[in-house]
């Protein structure tokens, strides 16, 4: 069957429609087309009509947005830029989906730029907004399927970068884009309603951050880190800074952790190593006792208390490793 590029008649979106009929049915809309008269609007871009009812699209793109399928949402966005390129609204929901912290910052900026600022929808767009970034740090139950599984993977990465500090690799790489990411969207939902709540996003964010695995050593080291900690650090953290320092003077009372600085994330990463060491200590002790026990040959304690160091050492999770 041949397929050609077309463009609905009915709603405007562009479709691919069997060249060899005379009919078809829009797979956005659901309308019947003419399937001549949508190739010829496709090739015409002139006579595609205006899409009708743009904002109950848009309501429709934040009820998918609202139940976390945010594929189905950005197709619906899309539909509305094709006819309406410079509608803020719709830039800033897209903002708020990008999974990307350039796209956050990208696309709320055109929104702005296109008037949102003076929108009746930026309370619950700010809502929004923090919404995803606290579910994305993990500490909420995500809305729906996408958000779900974005929560579970920066989660997922955020874990694994904690409990192996001495691995941290691709796993502290994509836990820092994920911070990065939930950073932006807060920053983006204090610009549309500033309030005190940001910080305690902020906080929560300073709490992963403190006992990331060695995340100090990420500023100083030219090689050997992953670009998203270093971005982490360079950039996102001094911005960090300054929206809890904007924070503080806006909103006097409102009460936040201590500020978080490169040299405190450095020397908290070093503790959480050093509580990694005490703990593979232990492990060793015990398995070793054990062997003992056992009447094993003092070698195969030897290897056995090694064993043991390192399986605890590696694999106690950072929420139960001793304070130092």
């Amino acid at each position: 069957m041949n397929f050609k590029a077309a463009r609905c008649t009915a709603c405007g979106a562009t479709i691919q429609v069997p060249a060899d009929r005379a009919t078809a049915r829009c797979m956005i809309c659901g309308e019947e087309v003419n399937v001549q008269a949508a190739i010829q609007a496709h090739r015409n871009p002139v006579a595609t009509p205006a899409l009708p009812h743009a904002r109950d699209v848009l309501q429709v793109a934040l009820e998918f947005i609202d139940s976390g399928n945010y594929q189905e949402a950005d197709a619906q966005l899309t539909r509305v830029l094709e006819h309406e390129p410079t509608n803020g609204a719709v830039w800033m929901c897209k903002a708020l989906i990008a999974d990307g912290p350039d796209q956050v910052n990208s696309y709320a900026v055109k929104a702005l730029g296109y008037g949102f600022a003076a929108s009746e929808l930026k309370p619950a767009m700010a809502q929004r907004f923090q919404d995803r970034a606290v579910a994305l740090i993990g500490v909420s139950e995500g809305a729906g399927s996408d958000l779900d599984v974005e929560r579970d993977s920066a989660s997922g990465y955020i874990d694994e970068a904690h409990r192996q500090p001495f691995v941290a690799g691709v796993h502290c790489d994509f836990a820092y884009r994920f911070l990065t990411l939930a950073f932006e969207l807060l920053s983006v939902s204090y610009e549309l309603a500033p309030s005190a709540d940001t910080g305690e996003g902020l906080t929560l964010m300073e709490t992963l951050v403190n006992h990331m695995p060695a995340a100090g050593r990420a500023i100083d080291s030219p090689e050997g880190y992953p670009y998203e900690a270093k971005a982490w650090f360079h950039y996102t953290l001094p911005a960090l800074y300054e929206l809890r320092q904007r924070i503080s003077r806006e909103f006097p009372g409102a009460e936040m952790a201590a500020p978080l600085t490169p040299q405190n994330t450095a020397a908290g990463a070093d503790n959480v190593v050093l509580a990694r060491m005490v703990v593979g200590l232990v492990g060793f002790a015990v398995t070793f006792m054990l062997g003992l026990v056992r009447r094993e040959e003092i070698g195969i304690c030897v290897l056995i208390g090694i064993v043991g160091a390192v399986l605890a050492a590696v694999f106690v999770p950072a929420s139960k490793l001793p304070r130092l």
